[in-house]
């Protein structure tokens, strides 16, 4: 059986599925809003966007194709915590942190996906129009990617 396309973005997905608490924050998928967003978006929302960079060699010598080597993927996950802008940024920083929690100590696809360091705010906090913006991103890696 052939390999999912992208296998990674699906167990993401899962495990937020099965395990997020949606009455903390409505979560959305990068071009994935339905018919909710922007005009009946809810109070608090997260834009989800998965960043990879495919296929790093990381050995060399590993036999007579380069193929042969040792190929990593990794990335980080991005949550784009949104809230009214006004109401300060507890809101969405409880929100941001609930969601690197829920990655912590996690490992997905039966040990393959691991994820590292959690950084909140290191974009810097945005207010644009009516809202204003947290971000969160989580590194994951995977070793010797398919």
């Amino acid at each position: 059986m052939d390999a999912p396309y992208d296998d990674v973005y699906d167990a993401i997905k899962d495990h937020l599925d099965n395990n997020w608490d949606s009455t903390l924050a409505r979560i959305y998928f990068e071009n994935d809003y339905k018919n909710d967003e922007p005009d009946d978006a809810p109070d608090v929302w997260v834009l989800v966007v998965l960043d990879t960079n495919l296929y790093a060699q990381q050995s060399i010598g590993g036999g007579d194709d380069a193929a042969d080597n040792r190929w990593d993927e990794d990335g980080t996950l991005w949550f784009h915590v949104f809230v009214p802008r006004g109401i300060g940024s507890r809101e969405s920083r409880r929100v941001a942190k609930a969601l690197a929690n829920l990655f912590r100590g996690v490992e997905l696809l039966d040990g393959e996906i691991e994820f590292l360091d959690a950084d909140l705010g290191s974009r810097g906090a945005r207010e644009n129009a009516n809202v204003y913006a947290t971000a969160v991103s989580i590194d994951w890696r995977r070793i010797e990617a398919q």
